[in-house]
């Protein structure tokens, strides 16, 4: 290695080939011999005094550097404000020797200025004409966050509206004519728009008899229906009796028509043993009405569920065919 001491055999060779009785060279002297690390510790103020005057060198040439740009520029500034575009095109010109990469870093950085200029003057340019578009549809009643689709209908619907509300206008009477209706009223005396009433209703009258329940609400039971007649029976002084019988009758022409069971089950009563003593013989099999009766309705379920079975059947072979 360099830094290193060449070994003893070398340096009695260099000094046998340089021979004896020499005169004094520029390496000769109290530093020739001694170790690189005591040169070191011996010399370090020189060392120290050779880094700052570096130092100092390198500071004094980065401000001078600072300096002739800023003169540059203010030069530069200067000339475009006295000859114009001319001096700018002359300017920008590749030098001799200049790469063409250098250059046009030299352009670019040139012209930075006017480019932003010129894309924030044309960028403002349009969020000033979006603003008044804007404002231009807010003030015809239109939202501009809206959808185009949506818009055409509001448009519609208030084209419409306004088309409505200028027939209305225009079938009202005007001013003129309300005028002279006035006039003409407050010379005859008589007034024609209005005509009598066909019926005379009077205020404050008074109820001579409670209301009349001529319908039950939807839903109501048949109890609740008995105790209401018999409540107004026993009001209006009838037989609570008889207005039973009335509520029961109406009860059963109601479910005129239903399935046998529930109209079994409607007016079960006094003559529930008498009907159940008919239904049956005396083995406890059915009649044969009553078996027809039943065969019927089986026969009626069976369709109904085949019917339903079809249908989905039906509908599940569609929506398979629609995936295929």
């Amino acid at each position: 290695m360099p830094h290193k001491r060449a070994k003893h055999s070398d340096r009695v060779a260099k000094r046998f080939a340089a021979g004896q009785d020499l005169a004094p060279g520029g390496d000769d002297g109290f530093f020739s011999d001694m170790p690189k690390g005591a040169m070191r510790i011996l010399q370090g103020a020189k060392v120290q005094e050779a880094y700052r005057a570096k130092l100092q060198a390198k500071k004094k040439a980065e401000q001078d550097a600072a300096t002739r740009a800023k003169t540059k520029a203010k030069v530069a500034a200067d000339t475009n404000s006295s000859s114009g575009a001319n001096d700018d095109a002359t300017e920008l010109t590749i030098r001799p020797g200049e790469k063409l990469r250098d250059f046009n870093a030299r352009v670019e950085q040139a012209m930075a200025s006017d480019i932003h200029a010129s894309f924030r003057s044309a960028t403002r340019s349009q969020i000033n004409a979006r603003k008044r578009e804007r404002r231009k549809l807010r003030a015809a009643g239109i939202d501009p966050d809206a959808d185009p689709e949506d818009v055409d209908k509001e448009e519609a619907a208030r084209k419409a509206k306004a088309d409505k509300a200028a027939a209305l206008q225009a079938n009202e009477p005007s001013k003129a004519d309300l005028k002279r209706q006035r006039q003409t009223i407050q010379q005859t005396g008589e007034i024609k728009d209005f005509a009598k009433a066909s019926q005379v209703k009077k205020i404050n009258d008074v109820a001579q008899a409670p209301p009349t329940l001529t319908r039950a609400p939807r839903g109501e039971s048949v109890q609740a229906k008995t105790r209401k007649a018999r409540l107004i029976a026993k009001i209006t002084g009838n037989d609570e009796d008889e207005a039973e019988d009335k509520v029961k009758q109406a009860e059963k022409a109601r479910q005129k028509g239903r399935v046998p069971q529930k109209l079994a089950a409607a007016t079960a009563g006094a003559s529930g043993t008498k009907r159940k003593n008919d239904a049956h013989d005396a083995t406890g099999e059915p009649s044969m009405a009553r078996q027809r009766v039943l065969d019927e309705e089986r026969q009626k379920a069976i369709k109904a569920y085949r019917q339903v079975k079809e249908k989905k059947i039906r509908e599940s072979e569609s929506k398979r065919a629609k995936k295929a």
